[in-house]
């Protein structure tokens, strides 16, 4: 068999298809479905996976006009700590490290969370929490997670577009920030997500930038 004539029956987009099932493709028909369950009390929750695009996402916040925000930048330790915190794992070298086993509460700053706490259980008014770790300081009643697909996440780095855990590391060299997110942020935030399954009621894709799709917790 020659091989110049050989086709490939590799599947490039793989897909499995399911009936009865709830999707939502954009952020019009995200926003009409979520915006259906909600109430003028409702405490909803947006956590992220890291290289979400924050600022599309904040488009789609700004929507629901909530009364209380609460951003998780604020919450984490600054950037030259946390980058400390990390210097055994990352070590000095461009390419190796060592794996971070701890958690992502590591890097929360405790009176700050305490303190976000405390506003989210005051406020009487429609509330948002939003961010990476959202989830740390309430469950809310509306809890919905924006996923990220590892290699888009590579690809953004190459663009420069991705911040790192805590940090605007978006004009580093690719090599150290692919070996921050290996090494410490993707194993801190896998760690975070695989608690999260049965709490989540809302799973959104953002791997297609301006195009999220969304399904619901039965449908996941």
């Amino acid at each position: 068999m020659s091989y110049l004539n050989f086709k490939s029956e590799y599947d490039r987009f793989p897909k499995t298809t399911i009936k009865n099932h709830k999707a939502f493709r954009g952020y019009d028909e995200i926003y009409h479905e979520l915006n259906s369950k909600m109430n003028n009390r409702c405490v909803v929750v947006f956590d992220y996976y890291p290289g979400v695009d924050e600022e599309e996402v904040y488009e789609l916040i700004k929507r629901f006009n909530f009364s209380l925000e609460i951003n998780m930048h604020d919450i984490f330790k600054d950037g030259k700590t946390m980058t400390e915190q990390m210097k055994y794992n990352l070590t000095d070298d461009r390419v190796f490290g060592k794996m971070y086993y701890g958690n992502l509460v590591d890097f929360i700053d405790e009176e700050k969370l305490e303190e976000a706490k405390n506003k989210v259980e005051e406020h009487h008014g429609s509330t948002i929490i939003y961010g990476v770790g959202a989830g740390l300081v309430s469950h809310g009643d509306l809890y919905i997670y924006f996923d990220m697909a590892r290699w888009e996440i590579q690809q953004r780095f190459r663009r420069h577009e991705v911040k790192a855990l805590g940090i605007d590391n978006r004009n580093d060299a690719v090599s150290l920030q692919y070996k921050r997110g290996y090494f410490n942020d993707w194993r801190v935030c896998d760690r975070y997500k695989e608690r999260l399954f049965d709490r989540v009621e809302f799973w959104i894709d953002t791997h297609v930038a301006g195009t999220p799709k969304m399904i619901d917790k039965d449908t996941f």
